[in-house]
This record gives C-alpha cells, sequence and structure tokens, in this order.
C-alpha cells in the first residue's frame, strides 16, 4: 500500500465594490487592495474624502448608516468576502 499525501493550498476570494447612491453621498470609495484570488490573508484600507464616513459590508449586501459597519481601521480579510463599502459626507 502506498501512501500519496497532497499538499492543498487554499486560496479565498476578495470582490470589492463601491457605488454612490443618491442620499448625500460623494465620490467613490478607494480601496487599497484590487479585487482578486490571494493565497494569504490581506489587509484592506478603504478611503475617501477628507470629512466623509464610510460605511461597509462583508456579505455582498448594500452597505448604508443602518445595515453596515463603520469604517475606521483596515479590515483584515482571511476568507472568501464581498466587501462592498459607500460613502456619505455631510453637505
Amino acid at each position: 500500500m502506498r501512501l500519496i499525501f497532497l499538499n492543498l493550498v487554499f486560496f479565498f476570494c476578495i470582490l470589492l465594490s463601491g457605488y454612490v447612491s443618491a442620499q448625500n453621498n460623494t465620490d467613490l470609495p478607494l480601496f487599497s487592495r484590487s479585487h482578486g484570488f490571494y493565497d494569504s490573508d490581506i489587509e484592506v484600507v478603504i478611503s475617501s474624502d477628507e470629512g466623509a464616513v464610510i460605511y461597509y459590508t462583508l456579505d455582498g449586501s448594500e452597505p448604508n448608516d443602518l445595515t453596515g459597519f463603520k469604517y475606521s481601521a483596515p479590515l483584515k480579510i482571511s476568507k472568501t468576502t464581498v466587501l462592498r463599502a459607500t460613502v456619505y459626507k455631510n453637505n
């Protein structure tokens, strides 16, 4: 009997989506990483204009001030994730 060992490398995918909706939004958010496949954990920085508030989700749902998380620090991504962000700015 012969044993065969198989080393598997697991890749995870990050999909990024930034958008503007009609309510007090300004420019699109900027992501420090592009979408794609990564073979190790990554950090993603989201930025926009000074004074803007960024909301994000990690499940692909539409982020807003009720359903999203308020961005405050780089995000560590370690599994397949659909990261979406939107920017709000008071006029």
